[in-house]
This record gives structure tokens, C-alpha cells and sequence, in this order.
């Protein structure tokens, strides 16, 4: 967008007619999980198909921006909202300057006479020609170009890229990298560059293909590792053939790669493509802001303008990229607040994959985080010598057995589990309940399952057995279950803060799953505000409760810091690293785990950190305990351990002291 000559206050700005407001309460529970706690009545504001920065804005400024539905100077706006809503509009003017100037800079607000204020619309239709090529359908449909499936003359498809009536986009620079290239490798192959009913276009091979997202998607649903890695390396091995040939792409994102049915790769949209040498800053570069760089998320942080892509860089974004192909989820936790992203990029280190409830792939692990170290001198000095690296980090077989002890241990436990029509006391039938879930999770067993659901039932009707029934409908994907059981639960849970832990573990994810967190919201607040008062300790469920997204996250920083050497217990330090990602807590989760040497603490520090010393630790513990147990012996708190060694990436402490 050009700026204007004369000053922002005397423009005429509008809101384009396609630009969504949407307040977050008024989103999916699975899109208001996936941007997390957000204040009271913020607004989401998009615009699909544009290459725009969705924005969280307070339900304040939503209104604000809502005068802009028609032409309006930042004045005449300010002055209408003012007198809306009785306010002082010369304060009014200096609060709402900045953010307005910022909504201008992010394309949200447009000059009223600009082409950004046009909603998108298809200009081509199926048959119509253009040029000398047939229009079959329309792929994508941005702000400033359109991508068809095309036919040429001889009736060969072609990917023909359209700029908008009026636009001046050329395509000359992605037409010079195309021809660079050369295709027939990774890119398409340069067919034509034109113009024709006075727009340019560029034509270029049609390759098939499906986004590599949904083929890494395939992959993870199978459970298929080496499958995984494959298209992993593949895509690593094009983008070091792409800078061997000088390269950089400087657009990395899943939607602009296909992958063949065959497993070949290709690499799509070459606009902010670089030859040659780069370095300095570039004031044109966009993306997606899980795949910057921690140099450019700094920079954008900081205010400053973004750094022109380089190789180095660019490898941190490839190995961003590839992290979510292998796991499904950006390398650190989302966040409402862009700014709050750009920090986390620049700063955390990636999560381990345990950390996602994700099995350890330690070989793997270790090359990513080379890849995406902060300090680019870290990292390899190639994308070719990445690629080598990991294709040489494959999946390793699991050689861990049980010992006979524990396979017999085991199996009595389960035997017992699965007796659903024998007499059984309620608090047994609530210790079975729990290791026949654990049991049908960790072996995907259908009948563990459904003895999990009738041993539930039989548990009584309290709150502990409510939670138990609760986690129960949330494996079998009940939700309305879930959600009566959810409720049961607050209405007999008794008097104190003790349920507040339990609360926190059921609502994890729960608005991935349409659970409406409101009233439990709600009723946790309450259960933490007395605990407060009556003076309890409520550091770890608090740190629990924001976890799950129920509570927003609390400054105690200071208090935590503040905490005397040995005091804590290691989920109290692995909360709170989860919620600062401050290396010390990491430490003193560690220091509490050897010091109480329990196997649930193990396995939440491994977690924590993906080493597997941890899990080591936890086994030895666990088998050593079964060489020792008395034949025949019916343990059911060791069997629950020896079941969650079996997933430790995903293994929880039981929600009752009662194993």
C-alpha cells in the first residue's frame, strides 16, 4: 500500500466490506482454545484471502474501528465514537492514535480510494479464455492475484497466475527465479510470462500434488514414523537443493508445498524468492509468524525492520516448518497477543516433543534444535548438511521388555480389570475404572474401554468417580457425557481447594472439544479466591487452572523465584516452567524429581525436558519394584505405573490419592 502524502489524521480511511470482527466469545471453543485465554470481550479481527495479520483488539477499539464501515478521517470517527459513548474525544483522539496508526501499517484500515478496499472476488470464470489458455477452476484468490487451473492450447494444465485488474504486480521477479531454476527438480517449470486484456500473468507447469500438511497429517494418524521422517528429509533435501542453486525462498509456510503421491516434492510461490547474496534489512517481508526466524520475530518485536531473508535464516524456518509436520504444533505455545508470539519466537527454545504428549524422538529433537538455535552461527552451516543430518536421525526401534515379574504383575492387575461382572466396592471399582482407562489409552484396546466405562458406573456417585467418568467420555468422545459429568462433578465436589487440581487436569483441551469453559471458569475462581483467604497455598493450582485455560496466567514470578531451595515438589516446578519457560524451574523440577525419586515425578520432568534419563529412571524404579513383589501379588498402584511407562509422553498422576 502506497502511504499518503498528506498526514494520516486527514485521510479518509474505511474498513473493507470483507473484514471480519469477531468477538472470541462468539468463536468455536476449538478456535478459542487455539488462541487461549483472552480478556473479557476482545475482538478478533481478519480478513480472509488477504496476506493480513490476524489482530486481538479490545472490544473498546472494536467499536472504534466500527465507525470506519464507511469512509471516515481518524477525526471525524474519533468524534462520532466520543459522542457515542460520552467521551472526552480529544482523550479519546490520543489514547486511539497509535492503534489506529497500526491498524493502517497492518492493512486493517485502508485508504477509502485504494484497491485494498475492495472485497475479493473471482474475475475468471470455468471456460472463459484468457490469453491463449482456458480457465478450469480457481485455486487460490488473494489481494493482489489469482491462481488458476488452466489449459494451454494443446490442452496440457497449466498453474496460471493472474494479477488483479488494476494491479500492478508483474510477476517479472518470480518469473527471473523460476527461470533460475529451471524446473523439472523441485520447482515448476517457467512456461510462459505475459499479459493479456492488460494483466500480466505467469504460466507454469501444473504439478499434482496434495499440501504436505495433509500427507504429514496421514502420517501421524497412522502412527507411521519412518513415513514421517521420509517426507521430512524429502522436503529438507529440496530446500538444500534450492540454496545449492543460491537461492532462498522467503516464504515459508505448509501451504506452499505440494507433495506427490509419489513423495516428490515441490516447492510453490517464488515472489519473495532472493538470489545471491542477502543480508541488510527488507521491508517487503511478510509470512506467517510461526515460521520467522528468531531474528526476525526480535526484530519485529522490537520494532525494527525485519532483516532481509538469508540462508541461516531461512533454515530456522524450514526446521519451524518441519517441527509442525512431525508433531502437528508450532515449536512453542500460541498465544492471543502477536507480540507476546514474536517474544516466545525470538527467545523460548523449542518445546520438547514430550512436552506436546508426543513419544520422544530424541535423534530428531537434537537436530531441529541445532537448526533453530537463536544465535544463527548455531546452526548448520548448510541447508544441505541439515537435510543430511536429519535424514541420518530416523526412528528408533524400541527395545525396552518388561520383566516377567512385571508382565505377570501386569496381567493379574488387567485379568481384574476386566472381570466387569464381579462384586467390587465402590472405591475398588473407582481404582479399576482409572487403570482400565489408562490401560485402553496407552493400547488403543476398545475392550479396556468399555470395561473403564462399566467400572466407572459402578464407582459411586461422587466426585471422584464423576471425574473418573468424565476422563472416561472424553476417550469415547462423548461430549455431552463429558459435559453432564463435568457438572456432576463441581456440584459434589466437597468444600476446600483439593478438586481444584482434578478440575485443571479435566478441562485440558476442553474447548478443542466444545465444552464450554464458562461456568467452570467460574466455579474455579470461587474454590481459588477462598482458598486464598483462608490463607491455603494456591501457587500450583493456579499455575494449573491457567494451564488449562481456565484462569488467566498469574504474575508470581517473584514468588516462585522467592521459594527456599528444597521447597516445591516437581509438578509444582514443571508448571511453572510451562507457564514462564524460565530454564531455573526446569532445574528445580529436576532437583524435587531426584529428591522424591517417584515415578509419576520422573516421568513429568521427562516430559518437561525430552531427556530420556528420566524415563530410564522411572523404569528401573517400576520394573525393580515388580522383581520384588510377591508372586501372584495383586498391586494395582504398580500396575497403573508399569501402564504409563508404557506411554510416558502422555502418563499422569492418578487425580486421587487413592493407588
Amino acid at each position: 500500500m502506497s502511504q499518503p502524502e498528506t498526514g494520516l489524521s486527514d485521510v479518509l480511511f474505511m474498513l473493507p466490506p470483507d473484514a471480519q470482527l469477531v468477538e472470541v466469545g462468539d468463536l468455536s471453543l476449538r478456535l478459542q482454545a487455539k488462541i487461549g485465554p483472552a480478556p473479557p470481550g476482545h475482538v478478533v479481527v481478519s480478513r480472509p484471502g488477504f496476506r493480513v495479520t490476524t489482530r486481538l483488539v479490545s472490544a473498546e477499539l472494536a467499536r472504534l474501528m466500527d465507525r470506519f464501515r464507511e469512509p471516515r478521517s481518524f477525526v471525524e470517527a474519533v468524534l462520532d465514537f466520543s459522542q457515542a459513548e460520552a467521551r472526552d474525544p480529544f482523550a479519546t483522539l490520543e489514547d486511539a492514535f497509535d492503534a489506529l496508526a497500526t491498524l493502517v501499517d497492518g492493512r486493517v484500515l485502508v485508504p477509502a480510494d485504494s484497491p485494498d478496499a475492495q472485497a475479493i472476488a473471482p474475475s475468471l470464470a470455468a471456460g472463459q479464455a484468457f490469453g491463449a489458455y482456458e480457465i478450469v477452476l480457481l485455486v487460490q484468490a488473494l489481494e493482489d492475484g489469482e491462481v488458476y487451473r488452466a489449459l494451454a492450447p494443446d490442452e496440457t494444465p497449466v498453474a496460471l497466475k493472474i494479477a488483479r485488474p488494476g494491479d500492478r504486480l508483474s510477476f517479472a521477479h518470480e518469473a527471473r527465479i523460476l527461470r533460475q531454476l529451471g524446473g523439472g527438480g523441485d520447482s515448476p517449470r517457467l512456461l510462459e510470462l505475459g499479459e493479456a486484456h492488460e494483466r500480466r500473468f505467469l504460466a507454469m507447469e501444473w504439478r499434482p500434488g496434495a499440501p504436505i500438511a495433509a500427507a504429514a497429517q496421514q502420517a501421524r494418524a497412522s502412527g507411521d514414523r519412518r513415513r514421517l521422517h521420509r517426507l521430512v528429509s524429502r522436503l529438507l533435501a529440496a530446500y538444500g537443493r534450492l540454496h545449492a542453486r543460491g537461492v532462498v525462498h522467503g516464504d515459508i509456510h505448509p501451504g506452499n508445498i505440494l507433495m506427490a503421491e509419489d513423495g516428490r516434492i515441490t516447492l510453490l510461490d517464488f515472489g519473495r524468492a532472493r538470489a545471491g547474496v542477502t543480508g541488510g534489512a527488507d521491508i517487503s517481508r511478510a509470512g506467517i509468524a510461526h515460521f520467522y526466524e528468531p531474528e526476525m520475530a526480535a526484530a519485529l518485536a522490537a520494532d525494527r525492520l525485519p532483516p532481509a531473508v538469508t540462508p541461516k535464516g531461512e533454515q530456522a524456518a524450514v526446521a519451524a516448518l518441519a517441527y509442525l509436520l512431525l508433531t502437528g504444533l508450532p515449536t512453542v505455545d500460541a498465544t492471543a497477543e502477536h507480540a507476546e508470539l514474536l517474544v516466545r519466537i525470538a527467545r523460548r527454545p523449542p518445546l520438547p516433543f514430550t512436552a506436546r504428549g508426543i513419544e520422544a524422538w530424541p535423534a530428531a529433537e537434537a537436530v531441529l534444535i541445532r537448526a533453530l538455535a537463536k544465535d544463527p552461527a548455531e546452526r548448520f552451516t548448510t541447508m544441505a548438511a541439515f537435510a543430511e543430518a536429519f535424514a541420518a536421525a530416523g526412528p528408533a526401534r524400541r527395545r525396552t521388555r518388561r520383566p516377567p515379574s512385571a508382565d505377570a504383575l501386569l496381567g493379574a492387575a488387567l485379568d481384574r480389570a476386566g472381570e466387569v461382572w464381579a462384586d467390587a466396592s465402590e472405591l475398588e471399582a473407582l481404582r479399576l475404572g482409572w487403570l482400565a482407562l489408562r490401560a485402553a489409552l496407552a493400547w488403543s484396546d476398545v475392550d479396556l474401554l468399555a470395561a473403564a466405562d462399566v467400572w466407572s458406573a459402578r464407582a459411586g456417585d461422587d466426585w471422584r468417580a464423576q471425574a473418573v467418568r468424565a476422563h472416561v467420555a472424553r476417550a469415547r468422545c462423548d461430549r455431552s457425557g463429558e459435559a453432564r459429568a463435568l457438572e456432576a462433578f463441581t456440584q459434589r465436589a466437597p468444600p476446600g481447594d483439593a478438586p481444584l487440581a482434578v478440575l485443571a487436569r479435566l478441562m485440558d483441551g476442553a474447548g478443542a472439544r466444545d465444552i464450554e469453559p464458562t461456568p467452570f471458569a467460574t466455579w474455579a475462581a470461587d474454590r481459588l479466591y477462598a482458598a486464598m483467604v483462608a490463607g491455603r497455598p494456591v501457587m500450583r493450582d493456579h499455575l494449573a487452572l491457567a494451564r488449562a485455560g481456565l484462569l488467566p496466567l498469574p504474575d508470581m514470578l517473584g514468588a516462585l523465584a522467592a521459594l527456599p531451595p528444597g521447597a516445591g515438589d516437581a509438578d509444582l516446578w514443571a508448571l511453572a516452567h510451562d507457564a514462564y519457560a524460565e530454564p531455573a524451574f526446569a532445574e528445580r523440577a529436576a532437583v524435587a524429581a531426584r529428591r522424591s525419586n517417584d515415578i509419576y515425578d520422573l516421568l513429568r520432568v521427562h516430559q518437561l525436558t525430552g531427556e530420556t534419563d528420566w524415563l530410564v529412571a522411572a523404569r528401573r524404579q517400576a520394573h525393580g519394584a515388580a522383581r520384588q513383589a510377591p508372586a501372584g501379588s495383586l498391586d494395582l498402584g504398580l500396575a497403573l505405573r508399569l501402564i504409563e511407562l508404557e506411554t510416558p509422553y502422555r502418563s499422569v498422576r492418578p487425580p486421587f490419592d487413592w493407588l
